[in-house]
């Protein structure tokens, strides 16, 4: 039956309580995209071992140039704070890696 057949029978379909019926719809089926199905050929292939694990390019570490420029940065705001401020981030970052020491302690 053609889509205009399926429009003809529609208007032949009785009516409930004044109103037409209408012909329910069926759910549009969504494929999965076949990245998903390589994901998990891949997945697959890895746990039977047959091919390596792989965890794709290493993140590369700090440039000279940026750990240059963190540094030069760290002077200039060290020369720029007051000796009572510099001694108050001193105490906060003791305090914390106390605390640190202190949990992983506890719950190793």
């Amino acid at each position: 039956m053609t889509i205009e057949g399926i429009g003809q029978l529609h208007a032949l379909l009785p009516s409930k309580h004044g109103r037409k019926l209408s012909i329910p719809t069926v759910p549009k089926v969504q494929e999965r995209p076949a990245d998903a199905i390589g994901n998990a050929v891949k997945v697959m292939r890895i746990t039977m071992e047959e091919e390596p694990e792989d965890y794709g390019p290493a993140k590369p570490d700090k440039s000279e140039d940026a750990a240059e420029k963190g540094r030069k940065g760290a002077a200039v705001r060290s020369t720029a704070m007051t000796p009572e401020r510099l001694a108050e981030i001193a105490q906060m970052a003791a305090s914390k890696r106390r605390a640190q020491e202190y949990f992983s302690n506890i719950f190793c």
